[in-house]
This record gives C-alpha cells, structure tokens and sequence, in this order.
C-alpha cells in the first residue's frame, strides 16, 4: 500500500507539480545553461565508455541471447538450491527451553538437575527464570507440564553468546541424560507468536499399517533403525512414562469386607484427587479436594482403609502393584494414530533424509511413513507468491501492450525480469539468505520499479525512428539521451534502500532480504536496460 500510494502520489507530483515549480524558478533563465558548479565536480565523462560497450554488445549478440536462454533453466536449478522458510531468520538474545527428562523422577531430583544443567553455562547467561514440575497456576502462561519436564527462561548478551549456551546445554543433557528430550523455541514477542514457524523443519509420522496405535516396543526398535540409518541427524527419542498399575484382589476384598468403592476413594484421597465439589464463578472453576499435597507411590501402599466393622487393613493386602512403560504423549489424524519425530534438519538435506527414513520404514512390517513441517509450508507459502509474482507480471504486459500499441514490445522490456529474477535467487544464495515471504515482495516490488528504466529506453527508440532516424542511429542515441536519468533514477533508489541492509534488530532482520532483493535486482536491472534491451530491441526491429 505505501509504495503504491507513493507511487500514484509521484505520478500527480510529477504531471503537474513539477513543471510548475520548474516554470517559476528557470523562467528569467533563457536559454538554460548548466550549473558550473556541479559541473566541475562530475567532469567523467561516462558518454564514451558507454558507447563502446554498447557496441561490444551488439557485436556479440549471438553469445549475449544463448547465455539469457541459457538463464532460464539456471534459474528454475538455483530455485531449488536457494533455502526456503517462511519468514526470514530473526536473531534473538533469549530463549525458552523445555527439557523432559523422560524418566520417572520426583520433583526435587528434577529441580536438582535443572540446577546442574544451568550451573554449566553460568557466565554466559545474564538472566534465567526456571519452571519446574507442574505448575498450578489458575490461568497459566505456559504449555502444561509434567513433574518430570521443566521450562527454563534463558537471557544472553546476545545471540551468538545464546548459540553457545544452547550448544553447551544440548551437549551436556546428551552425555549426562541421553533419554532426556531438549527444545529451544523463541520466547513470546508478540510478532513471533504471531507469525514466526512454531513447528520442526521435518515432521516424520510413523503409522501402524493395522490401523491401531503403535506399542511402545515397536516405536522404540524403529526410531534406533533410523538412527543408525542417520547418524549425522540428532533423532530424539521416544517421550515415554513411567505408569503404576493397581490391581484389586477380589478374594482379599470378600474376606476383609471391604468394597471397590471403599479402595477408590481412599486412594484418591491419599493422592489429593477426591473432589468434594467446585466453585463455580462465570468462567471459572476451582475443585475443592481433600488430602495431603503431595504423595509418593509407596504412601498408596502403605495406606489403609476401614471397611464395614470399622476395623483398618492396609492397601497392600487387598492391591498389587504393577509398573510399566506407555508414550506420554499419544497423536492422531486424518491417517489415524501415528508417532511423531520432529528433526531439526537443514533445508538442503530434507529430501536426503525423507528417503533415508522412506527406505528404513519400507522394511519394517509393522509400519508406513507420511512427512509434515516448515519444509512443506514455506513451500506452499514460496509457491502462492509465485503466483502473484505471475499476475503482477501479466499486468504489466497488457498495460505496456496498450501503451506501446504492440505485442512484441512488451516482451522486450519484459525479458529483462528474467536476467533479474536469476541474479536475485543467486545473490540470497550466496548471501546466506532464504527465499521467504519477504525477499519474495521485495521481488514483486523489483518487477515493478525496474521496467521503468527500459520503458523510457524504448520509449525513446521508438521516438526517434518516427522522427526518421535508423534503428541503430536510435538505438545509440536513445542510449545517450536516457543514460543520466537511468543510472540517477536508479542510484535514488539502491541509495535510499541501503541504509536496511544493516541488521541491528527484529525490525531490521525483516528488511534485510527485501532490500538486498531490491538493490540486487535494481543494480543488474540498469545493466540490462543499458545494454541488453537495446540489443532485443535492434535484433527484431534491425530489418525493418
């Protein structure tokens, strides 16, 4: 919307402002003379060296038209090397972490590790805030947690400090506790919440080819397969929990006369579950129990219940106890139940990995893979800008077709966001950058903007051959004529875009790729408008 309002803003300026400004201020100045002053200072004289490569040009047109044919399948091969994300990479000094330690422990040997793990990168953090256990807060912040999970706020000086913390805290949890699970994830500005990729770049769900939930035995033998399969690529393990199993003797239970109810409500009152009713207030709702705070699992066993003649047997004689294993967390969807492994994986070694994990599930029996993530979503998000790259472009061809009266014309100026395109994708590559929402405007911006240099370069040539000139007389001499505004309409704009290739903060890291397109896409444009339109323009028309 701004550069569009911008836009029409200088087209009115420009029609009827302008030549009334100049009227006043030059109208005593008959004829106009040049200001010696600037003059002086801008004595090159880029006339001849322009001419000269002109020429060369158009000696080796051959060469020049077989290397831009030669651009157009480059261009789709560095489309598919160049990253792709969503949103461009934001650097960011904090953190949160969440560690599952996944296994049994009580809540101080959780709180203990926390401590350890935090002890390990003490000068580098200027600030940590941690979430142990479960947290019961009425209305919480935080994603809920087990007793065995913690959530840890981490501050750093700044994100390269931040990179080395996480570094460290991923080795440490790797050799101390190789079962335990560690995520980092942006902490919650409002713009990361918003629109910042929340999920994994590579999502593999392991499905049960019977359709029924896969046991806890096969999943485990499975993810070790694709570990061996990648030992580059950090596979986390399976998230499981310890479960406790209570088993009523009905033979105890008859002998000692006590009921199924009577063994229930005491074991809910020995681990705080027994509700005896709710506070209802609008949205709210707070259950009001009665027991201890807190319970181990030997306090169940050791408890003891009255039955009807008043007479207390403990649990242990009318319950066993059996333990086991189950995933903590259990997913389903349109396929059914399936076991997710999110892998942090670069954009590059995606399609590797797939067919890695594609060739490992293949052998197992019990199992068939499906693949979700950031990888698949930034795509279709690449691919619906695309398209409005295409429609942006299409407007452009009917509104110059209708200006200049022709077909062909069009498609002269046209060809140069071609040459444009390739060198943008080949200049995010090399700078590092990926291929997002961002540098993707500012390539639809780019389009835009750029024409217009070859739209004055062919305007002019077409002037100058109604006027009687030949086509390369014109062409020459439309070059000379459109040189200065070309190059000084063009600098304005690489110049006032620049200052945004700085990157300091959120807002900055935002702009970097749309201006980098712009400029990268600005600078080769003015090449070919001053030198590749002309030679199209005289290869069609030189016969005519």
């Amino acid at each position: 919307m701004a550069v569009t309002i911008a836009l029409f803003a200088s087209l009115l300026v420009a029609v009827l402002v302008l030549p009334v400004y100049f009227y006043l201020m030059y109208k005593k100045l008959s004829p106009y003379t040049e200001n010696r002053f600037i003059a002086r200072i801008f004595t090159f004289n880029y006339y001849r060296p322009y001419e000269k490569a002109l020429k060369w040009t158009l000696r080796h047109g051959k060469l020049i038209i077989v290397c831009f044919i030669a651009l157009i399948p480059m261009t789709y091969f560095i489309y598919q090397t160049v990253e792709k994300s969503r949103l461009p990479h934001i650097s960011h000094d904090d953190t949160i972490m969440t560690v599952d330690w996944n296994s049994g422990i009580s809540l101080e040997e959780n709180d203990l590790r926390v401590h350890r793990l935090l002890s390990q990168v003490d000068s580098l953090t200027e600030q940590t805030t941690s979430m142990v256990g479960v947290q019961q807060f009425l209305m919480s912040h935080t994603k809920e947690i087990t007793s065995s999970e913690s959530v840890v706020y981490i501050k750093a000086k700044d994100a390269e400090t931040l990179a080395k913390i996480e570094k460290r805290l991923t080795d440490y949890i790797a050799e101390k506790h190789p079962k335990a699970l560690v995520t980092f994830q942006v902490s919650g500005n409002i713009f990361n919440m918003i629109f910042a990729e929340q999920g994994s770049p590579l999502v593999v769900q392991l499905h049960s080819k019977g359709g029924e939930a896969p046991t806890v035995e096969q999943v485990t033998e499975l993810v070790g397969k694709i570990r061996k399969a990648l030992p580059d690529v950090v596979v986390p393990p399976a998230v499981m929990e310890q479960n406790i199993r209570y088993i009523a003797d009905v033979e105890a239970m008859a002998v000692y006369d006590i009921t199924y109810d009577d063994i229930y409500g005491k074991m809910k009152n020995i681990i705080s579950q027994n509700t005896l009713f709710r506070i209802n207030q609008g949205g709210y709702s707070m259950p009001v129990t009665t027991g201890d705070s807190r319970a181990e699992a030997s306090d169940i066993l050791s408890g003891k219940v009255r039955n009807k003649n008043g007479v207390e047997i403990p649990l242990s004689m009318v319950i066993r106890e059996t333990k086991g294993e189950d995933f903590k967390k259990l997913y389903s969807g349109s396929a059914g139940d399936y076991h997710p492994i999110a892998l942090d994986v670069p954009d590059s070694d995606v399609k590797e990995v797939m067919k890695t994990i594609k060739q490992v599930v293949k052998e197992d029996k019990n199992f068939f893979v499906t693949f979700t993530g950031e990888y698949f979503s930034s795509r279709e998000t690449i691919k619906e800008l695309i398209i409005i790259l295409l429609v942006a472009i299409s407007l452009l061809y009917f509104i110059l077709a209708a200006q200049f009266e022709s077909v062909i014309q069009p498609l002269i100026i046209l060809s140069e966001i071609v040459v444009d395109i390739f060198f943008v994708l080949l200049g995010l590559w090399l700078f590092g950058e990926s291929l997002n929402i961002m540098s993707m405007i500012g390539l639809v911006v780019m389009s835009g903007i750029i024409i217009n240099d070859s739209i004055l370069k062919v305007d002019t040539i077409n002037r100058l051959r109604k006027q009687g000139m030949s086509v390369l007389k014109a062409v020459f001499a439309g070059g000379h004529s459109r040189l200065k505004p070309i190059i000084m309409t063009s600098l304005t704009t690489i110049l006032a875009i620049a200052p945004f290739l700085n990157r300091v903060d959120m807002g900055s890291d935002l702009q970097y790729p749309l201006s980098l397109s712009i400029i990268i896409g600005m600078t080769v444009g003015t090449l070919i408008s001053l030198f590749f339109i002309p030679l199209i323009y005289y290869i069609i028309y030189r016969k005519r």
